[in-house]
Formats: structure tokens, sequence, C-alpha cells
């Protein structure tokens, strides 16, 4: 018949690894998760400004091509004649630069 013992220490060193082992995986999902979430994070926030640029081009793009089909814009900008001009917006000012060439009549 053979007995065996186990000691006290034993119980108390795998229990020690166990929760090391434990200890280590829970460390490394909470830096998976920074990492994930932070890198998410950036890319909404690029998508978001992106979006945001597209919009005040396209709004600038919108005013400025409202105002060249202004019938005032003869009178604003003679023949001959280049002029910069500052439209305000609410989404903010267009700077258009404007340049009317004299035209011959034969």
């Amino acid at each position: 018949m053979v007995l065996h013992v186990r000691s006290v220490s034993d119980e108390k060193g795998s229990a020690l690894v166990a929760s090391i082992v434990l200890s280590m995986l829970f460390i490394a999902i909470v830096f998976w998760f920074s990492s994930w979430s932070w890198n998410n994070t950036r890319t909404d926030v690029r998508q978001l400004a992106q979006q945001h640029a597209r919009q005040l081009a396209d709004s600038g793009v919108s005013a400025t091509v409202s105002w060249l089909r202004k019938p005032s814009l003869l009178t604003d900008l003679p023949p001959g004649t280049s002029n910069q001009f500052s439209i305000l917006e609410s989404s903010g000012r267009v700077d258009v630069g404007g340049d009317r060439s004299v035209k011959e009549r034969w």
C-alpha cells in the first residue's frame, strides 16, 4: 500500500501560479481592448473630420456658384479687371478670386 501525501505548500504554490496566469491574461485582455478602442476612435475621428471638410468645401462651392450667377457681378467686376471677393456664409467665409478679361468685338 502506497500513501500519497500532499503538502500544504504545494497547494499554495499552484494557487499562486494560477493567480499569476489569470492576472497576466487579464492584463493582456485590458491592453488589447485599450489598443482596439484607441484605433477605432482614431478612425472615427478621421472619418468625421473628412466628412466635415467635404461639407465645408461643398458649401463654399455652392456659395461661389450662386455668387457667380448674380446679375450684379457685371458691376462688381468690370471688364479688364480682377479682384478678390469674400462671401460670408453660415459655415464661414468663402474667398473668391475673379478675373474678367476684355473681349474684342469686330
